[in-house]
């Protein structure tokens, strides 16, 4: 099966099938294929039904992050349409393309044929582990100023093994269930459960975990900062910032406490 790179303009996919009861129509219409997308710790895996299909039937293209899955399945030649009683199997060209995030290795992309279905392989790139704070002794003579590397607080929110913030972590700490927190973020709980530490939960974890970074360097403790979360704030619409968080508005928490934090009105 071919890779090949170009720039793949994005593809409208909501014609309506065509009708099972004209086999001439059927057989030239254009089709669209079932297909599941799911991630697992270290890839997205991709997996279209092609049953009838062969893997020079099908090409496949990655290029600025978008998945391009093409191809055509082809009316049985030395079958007369005449022959069928009933012919509901839709044939022809299709044309499928899905954004995919920017922690993916388009040159690590592997595909395979297995009865009918096809299974694409994109590994997503390895976040680094969480670095330890490593002391820098200060020397007099060099004339140089002391550095340091700088610290990632509340490790306890990340998954040690791949760097990133997990949603399940992060749950626990506030004290709410991880069906809650994923549908605070608008994520599938399912998903969040399966794979709470998944690329596409960073961007929505990260406010949160700033808020509760901000609230340990002022606050200094979990208990206090739990008891912040739960009390109401005039900048919020006498809501807690727990009601907000709860409502999809997690970014807005984290704004207000930047917005303390620069000495700035919120």
């Amino acid at each position: 099966m071919a890779y090949r790179h170009e720039r793949i303009p994005p593809v409208k996919l909501n014609e309506p099938l065509p009708s099972s009861d004209a086999a001439s129509t059927s057989m030239r219409a254009t089709w669209v294929p079932a297909v599941n997308i799911r991630e697992t710790n270290n890839a997205f895996l991709v997996e279209a039904e092609l049953p009838g299909m062969t893997k020079e039937d099908i090409e496949i293209t990655l290029e600025n992050n978008l998945l391009k899955l093409s191809g055509e399945r082809r009316f049985e030649k030395d079958v007369s349409e005449e022959s069928y009683h009933r012919l509901e199997r839709s044939y022809g060209s299709f044309l499928r393309t899905f954004s995919l995030p920017p922690e993916v290795k388009p040159e690590s992309v592997k595909a395979r044929l297995v009865d009918g279905i096809l299974i694409i392989s994109i590994p997503t790139i390895e976040k680094a582990s969480v670095p330890e704070v490593l002391p820098i002794n200060e020397s007099p003579q060099s004339g140089l100023e002391s550095t340091r590397v700088p610290v990632v607080t509340l490790t306890e929110l990340h998954d040690p093994n791949s760097g990133r913030i997990d949603a399940r972590r992060v749950a626990e700490y506030l004290n709410i269930s991880l069906k809650d927190l994923a549908q605070a973020l608008k994520k599938n709980y399912t998903a969040v459960q399966k794979t709470p530490t998944a690329v596409s939960l960073q961007a929505a974890l990260r406010p949160i975990k700033r808020s509760l970074q901000i609230l340990e360097e002022v606050l200094g403790d979990r208990p206090s900062v739990l008891a912040w979360w739960n009390s109401p704030h005039t900048d919020l619409g006498l809501r807690s910032p727990l009601e907000v968080l709860l409502g999809g508005q997690g970014q807005a928490v984290a704004d207000m406490l930047e917005a303390a934090v620069m000495g700035t009105p919120s």
